[in-house]
C-alpha cells in the first residue's frame, strides 16, 4: 500500500541514505486501513535500496509522530 500523507506544510530533505520528510499542522496519514493523525509527523525513506531491485524489496518508511496523535490499525 502507498502512504497517503496530508498537512498544512511539508518540507523535504536528504539526511544520509533517508529522504526525510517533515509535515505539521494537522497531520493525516493513510496506508490501507491504518490511519494516523497528529500535529506533527516526519517520515524517513530508505533511499539505500537500489531502484533496480525495489521490485522485490519496498522500500522501508520509518514514521515519528508528535504532540496529539491518534492511531486505528483498522482492525474494527
Amino acid at each position: 500500500f502507498s502512504i497517503k500523507a496530508s498537512a498544512n506544510e511539508a518540507v523535504r530533505q536528504k539526511d544520509g541514505g533517508y529522504e526525510v520528510i517533515t509535515f505539521r499542522g494537522n497531520v493525516s496519514l493513510k496506508q490501507g486501513p491504518f490511519t494516523a493523525t497528529a500535529n506533527e509527523a516526519t517520515i524517513w525513506i530508505d533511499q539505500t535500496i537500489p531502484d533496480s531491485v525495489l521490485q522485490d524489496h519496498p522500500r522501508k518508511y520509518l514514521i515519528e509522530t508528535r504532540g496529539a496523535c491518534t492511531v486505528d490499525f483498522g482492525e474494527g
